[in-house]
């Protein structure tokens, strides 16, 4: 079941009812909008433009309070909107919302147990297929990431989030909201990393969730794996291990036997034709070191099936990437 952190519907004006606490924006003596915004203990933003008769609610899935483990998804949709309704500033039309919402932006999320996070960090960014497209950025001083799409089209880009879930929970932005769930909430996301991939055009959207609308049951009950295609299509496939990496020179020349699919003839003809009468063969001694520390950590470790070292992605995935249930 695809399951949202955050995400921001649009409908028509006509399902909502305006009750208190709005801002209004008028122009001419003419009201052109209204707006509510809530940040804590829960994000809910509510907009009404008076002149496209358009109506939008954006809110994450802390509205579903205890439950808010559950994240956001087809079955709790219902629940989240009578939610907000029940926050007594403005009225919803819950059913019809339902049938002619669209979403114009949503955060598609996993929450997965049981990862070493500074090894999933090492792994990411030892196995970039090209720097040039994709970037890895720290978030602070810790083992969280954000891996993000070069481009300048804002269709294509995409933006992973990769943070220790259980540390967020305990910073003091999420006080109010533990203070209003409770503090038992916490335990949900014990030994919890996140996975976080942000949508923020219809375009990418309908590209990435694989749906041919962006319509709000469609956009829920889309069954791509979006996250598991996004790491398939940034990193490597190969099979390569860095627990014995230490230097830049060590890293060069572990991408060059990835690419010749770790094989030592290849680099050796390669290396015939570089150095020519100045070849030995003690030049291919780093290599086949490190071909060698490949062959007994593929052989001494747990297959990436089992191992604590890979992010469960999809049961079919590549042996190398991460992968999620």
């Amino acid at each position: 079941m695809t399951t949202f952190d955050r995400i921001k519907v649009v409908f028509p004006a006509r399902h909502i009812g305006i009750i208190k606490g709005f801002q209004t924006i008028t122009e001419d003596d003419r009201i052109k909008n209204k707006s509510f915004l809530q940040k804590y203990p829960c994000y809910v933003s509510i907009s009404v433009n008076y002149d496209t008769d358009k109506a939008r609610i954006e809110f994450t899935s802390k509205v579903l309070k205890k439950r808010y483990d559950e994240k956001i998804n087809y079955n709790n949709i219902a629940y989240c909107l009578e939610a907000i309704k029940s926050m007594g500033v403005c009225k919803l039309d819950v059913d019809s919302i339902l049938e002619d919402a669209e979403v114009e932006k949503c955060d598609v999320t996993k929450d997965v147990a049981g990862i070493d996070l500074p090894d999933l960090k090492t792994h990411i960014g030892t196995h970039i297929a090209n720097y040039n497209q994709w970037t890895l950025k720290p978030i602070k001083n810790n083992d969280n990431v954000i891996l993000e799409k070069n481009v300048v089209t804002s269709r294509n880009k995409r933006r992973l989030s990769i943070y220790d879930k259980e540390d967020e929970m305990s910073k003091a932005t999420n006080k109010d909201y533990l203070a209003w769930a409770g503090n038992e909430v916490k335990n949900s996301f014990k030994g919890i990393t996140r996975f976080e991939l942000s949508l923020t055009t219809c375009a990418a959207i309908r590209s990435v969730l694989k749906v041919t609308d962006t319509r709000l049951e469609t956009v829920l009950n889309a069954e791509a794996n979006p996250i598991a295609d996004l790491l398939d299509s940034a990193l490597r496939k190969d099979t390569c291990f860095t627990s014995t990496i230490t230097t830049l020179s060590q890293f060069d020349k572990q991408t060059t036997l990835a690419y010749y699919n770790w094989d030592i003839e290849a680099i050796e003809k390669n290396a015939r034709i570089i150095y020519k009468e100045r070849y030995h063969k003690n030049k291919l001694e780093p290599y086949q070191r490190l071909i060698d520390a490949h062959a007994h950590n593929a052989l001494s470790r747990p297959t990436p099936m089992t191992s604590k070292h890979y992010v469960r992605l999809t049961p079919m995935r590549s042996n190398v990437l991460p992968q999620l249930p």
